[in-house]
């Protein structure tokens, strides 16, 4: 594997893993099980992942919430 399939490996699985981290935020929202502070963590995740991507490149899945 070269170094650059395994930076897109590590891309495509940390895309996995946001998503995974939004559905079961929201999920969580939903039952009302979320403290404020995870909220609050979510969100910071959110704006790091859109900052390190750029605001044009973030995908949609990251507005899930």
């Amino acid at each position: 594997m070269t170094n650059l399939q395994m930076i897109e490996a590590l891309c495509r699985l940390i895309e996995e893993e946001t998503k995974l981290l939004l559905k079961l935020a929201a999920r969580l929202e939903e039952i009302d099980a979320v403290t404020e502070a995870e909220k609050e963590a979510v969100d910071a995740v959110r704006k790091k992942y859109t900052a390190f991507l750029g605001h044009d490149e973030a995908p949609d899945f990251l507005n899930f919430t």
